[in-house]
């Protein structure tokens, strides 16, 4: 990669992405230091889960953000439609490897305390089955559907 870069006298190199690229970009410009090779390299953070370190919002998570909240709170209605069913309890999973702000999201479009979701779990908040299923038979007894 170096090779290239000094066969084309690539100086300035920006590389696009989340975590991963933006360890790339780390080891390319450590490459380039260590071969003695002048060269900036910067990483411009892009990635929906909004999980870079020291990255306030990251591009996509605005638009992923609301269409998550949107979402769930159209499966809210639905699973409110079949209440007191076998089926009138259901999980969504979000994405987010280690971070939950599209899991937060989801409740941007509540506006009441019992629009769906009714139940919120963050993958930085440890995850208890007991609990959970406390949590889960609570809201069911009470309203008759759950969206998780």
């Amino acid at each position: 990669m170096l090779a290239v870069f000094k066969a084309h006298n690539i100086r300035y190199f920006f590389y696009n992405g989340g975590n991963d690229s933006m360890d790339t970009a780390h080891k390319i410009s450590q490459m380039a230091g260590a071969a003695g090779y002048e060269m900036r390299v910067t990483g411009i953070p892009k990635t929906v889960d909004n999980d870079l370190v020291e990255t306030d919002h990251c591009p996509g998570f605005g638009s992923v953000a609301r269409w998550m909240a949107i979402a769930m709170r159209d499966a809210g209605r639905d699973t409110e439609a079949i209440a007191n069913t076998s089926t009138a309890i259901k999980i969504i999973e979000a994405m987010g490897r280690d971070s939950g702000w599209i899991t937060g999201a989801t409740a941007l479009a509540k506006q009441d305390p019992d629009d769906a979701p009714q139940l919120i779990y963050l993958p930085e908040v440890a995850f208890e089955m007991d609990k959970f299923l406390n949590d889960v038979q609570k809201v069911y007894d009470r309203l008759g559907h759950v969206l998780i």
